[in-house]
């Protein structure tokens, strides 16, 4: 094993020639990632003017020497924009925000702390849970009775609510491979403004997701 696994710092090999270059090195990362701090997480492509040890978590389509780096942690370093791969938990300091964000690899985003999610609307009769659902409400209006699809691949400690906006019940349609439980073995919302929590409490092999509801349920 080279490096270590969190942080990929680089280990001293026995009877290493230059110790200092590769001690130097994880001293380096060790800067960028702990208490880490960026100026911004909004900017689209590397600004000039940069000095060594200004910061930016990449936005999504950002261009120029950060195309492709899509989500990632950049850092002047001697002069040229260094990246490095978010690790679940990471937490980085936003200045221009004053504000905590946490990469959340579960949902491939970073999530500031406290942060509200945003509602769902879905007005067809057929839907289907996503990750991007993740901590949502999920509020489905159609008239008419409304399947819910749940997919077998939605990782464990997933949770939303699904809310019956309209006067269509939503039965909950788990994907093969996927299962359902409920303590009084209801599948549909009870009726309109039904509230139900959907939580995955088990996925072996990541394609055998076990879905749980609990709220205003029916059979």
């Amino acid at each position: 094993m080279s490096e270590s696994a969190r942080l990929k710092l680089p280990y001293l090999a026995a009877s290493q020639a230059q110790k200092h270059v590769t001690h130097n090195e994880a001293l380096t990362i060790l800067d960028a990632l702990v208490s880490a701090r960026a100026l911004d997480k909004d900017t689209a492509s590397p600004p000039g003017g940069a000095s060594d040890g200004d910061a930016y978590i990449v936005p999504v389509g950002a261009t120029g020497a950060w195309s492709g780096w899509d989500n990632s942690f950049a850092e002047r370093q001697d002069g040229i924009w260094r990246r490095f791969l978010p690790f679940d938990g990471l937490i980085v300091w936003v200045s221009d925000e004053s504000r905590q964000y946490r990469w959340n690899a579960t949902a491939s985003a970073w999530q500031a702390f406290g942060e509200l999610r945003p509602a769902r609307n879905g007005s067809g009769t057929t839907d289907a849970l996503a990750l991007t659902d993740l901590g949502k409400q999920v509020i489905l209006t159609n008239g008419s009775a409304i399947t819910l699809t749940l997919p077998n691949s939605l990782p464990v400690g997933f949770q939303c609510i699904v809310i019956q906006g309209g006067a269509g019940a939503v039965t909950f349609s788990p994907a093969s491979g996927a299962s359902l439980k409920n303590r009084n073995s209801h599948t549909k919302t009870s009726g309109l403004d039904a509230l139900v929590t959907v939580l995955v409490r088990a996925n072996s092999g990541g394609s055998s997701a076990v879905f749980h509801i609990a709220g205003d349920t029916a059979a």
